[in-house]
């Protein structure tokens, strides 16, 4: 199913797709680049070494970076336990504790108000337990994972060439090409478009299919959008569960795909292929609803979007010293 927030956006990327292209548009350098969540531990708020049965402040800066919100992620802090243990969490309002090591979390991204997108610290507050006496030091490890779904989307004008072998007289007033892209304010892009004629349910008419590539240009993982969390967590993992990229919505003309319904467009496969660099997919109009020939060649908005599941993760190395030495 569509995302609300962004099933609100289509209508008004259909009119931005129909619109000449303009390289200074305020939303289009918004909707650019390739970050999604940026997750860092805060090397002021987190020391790198600390004795034994004493307490630190783990500080977390959590940045959405893309042009989408992020809702309902999850942020898991993991820990060796018989070296170190939450004891509190220091969080906005807006986040929510779910156990131990777990907080749930939303964050607003880029807009014209700002745009750099929604930033904000959550801290967690770490005891350090007694060592063996017989160790100066034990190395450890923080783990900082967050999960979330997310989504990217193209906005552009394809050609709709109704007579492919150019049997008419009349003047085209477009050309079909296949379109490159780079970004879309997302850390999945989709990158290149191919469109290619079919034979339609009679000789009077036409199809379409649309080949379409995405790449993950981000630092993460992408990962089952409708698993995510268990996946965060560790739970019952599946092979599947990684490198799930689905075909959410596809729309051209009043012609429409969209994932598990039955509209005028089939994408197969999906989730889309991997291949060694990239994902793909083939939308292809339905011979039902087939496109005359008769209609002349013309331009119409493509909007497509991708849903996914996307994890990132960083770790701080903390060294845990015997009280009776000295911190550096």
């Amino acid at each position: 199913m569509i995302n609300k927030t962004i099933a609100a956006l289509i209508p008004f990327l259909l009119i931005i797709a129909s619109c000449s292209p303009r390289a200074d548009n305020t939303e289009e350098k918004l909707q650019a680049g390739t970050a999604g969540l940026e997750l860092e531990f805060i090397k002021q708020g987190i020391p790198k070494q600390i004795t034994e049965q004493n307490q630190l402040y783990g500080m977390i800066e959590l940045r959405n970076k893309g042009y989408y919100d992020i809702n309902d992620a999850l942020l898991v802090l993991s820990l060796e336990k018989d070296l170190l243990e939450i004891d509190s969490w220091d969080m906005p309002e807006t986040f929510r504790k779910n156990s131990d090591n777990t907080v749930s979390f939303s964050l607003k991204g880029k807009s014209l108000s700002n745009s750099n997108g929604e930033k904000q610290v959550v801290t967690a507050v770490i005891n350090s337990r007694e060592i063996d006496e017989t160790r100066n030091k034990i190395e450890s490890i923080i783990s900082a994972a967050a999960c979330y779904p997310y989504s990217t989307v193209f906005s552009g004008t394809i050609c709709i060439d109704t007579d492919p072998n150019n049997l008419r007289i009349a003047e085209k007033t477009c050309e079909t090409r296949d379109i490159l892209a780079s970004s879309q304010g997302a850390p999945v892009a989709i990158t290149r478009i191919e469109q290619k004629v079919l034979p339609g349910s009679s000789s009077s008419n036409i199809r379409l299919q649309f080949t379409v590539y995405a790449e993950n240009k981000g630092r993460g993982i992408i990962i089952d959008p409708y698993r995510y969390k268990e996946i965060c967590l560790g739970k019952n993992i599946r092979k599947q569960d990684y490198n799930s990229l689905i075909m959410e919505s596809f729309e051209f003309s009043g012609y429409m795909y969209e994932y598990g319904e039955d509209y005028e467009i089939d994408c197969i496969p999906n989730p889309m292929k991997e291949t060694k660099d990239s994902y793909y997919t083939k939308c292809t109009l339905k011979e039902i609803s087939s496109i005359p020939k008769s209609r002349l060649t013309f331009e119409t908005p493509l909007v497509i979007q991708l849903s996914y599941g996307y994890s990132t993760t960083e770790t701080h190395e903390i060294s845990i010293l015997n009280n009776e030495q000295e911190i550096i």
